[in-house]
């Protein structure tokens, strides 16, 4: 069975003092409804990752953030599709807050509780790598 294939743009949103990571709770009726996640979203035919996190975080969060550099692609296959997260940096302005419009609830969590919220399996690779400070955070 060929699954669908889709890129995925996430943002690990840091706050202004670099020691906490903002996550959202997937809404209900989508996909993995109650989940948290990274910030970001499907990239569109034609449109880079780093376009693609500024207008999923501005659509979901009502923030711009500035993109950082590529941490890591991670791929994996769901039963119904396989997805590859393109994984980058971003920061929030000062001064902006960001809010829930696409998404349930949103928190600023410390790398070391990111453990006890519940992610899609994709996410796994993101956050054993930020457990193991594989992804200090952006200036």
């Amino acid at each position: 069975m060929v699954r669908p294939a889709v890129t995925v743009g996430v943002a690990l949103l840091w706050n202004q003092t670099g020691d906490r990571l903002l996550i959202s709770q997937r809404s209900p009726g989508s996909d993995f409804a109650g989940y948290w996640e990274f910030p970001g979203g499907k990239v569109l035919p034609g449109e880079s990752i780093a376009d693609c996190i500024r207008r999923e975080v501005e659509e979901e969060l009502g923030v711009v953030v500035s993109v950082g550099p590529l941490l890591l692609n991670v791929t994996h296959a769901y039963d119904h599709k396989t997805v590859t997260l393109a994984v980058h940096h971003c920061q929030v302005p000062g001064g902006a807050i960001p809010e829930p419009r696409q998404c349930q609830a949103v928190c600023w969590v410390a790398v070391a509780d990111l453990a006890s919220y519940q992610f899609p399996a994709a996410n796994s690779v993101i956050l054993q790598q930020l457990g193991q400070g594989g992804c200090p955070p952006w200036p």
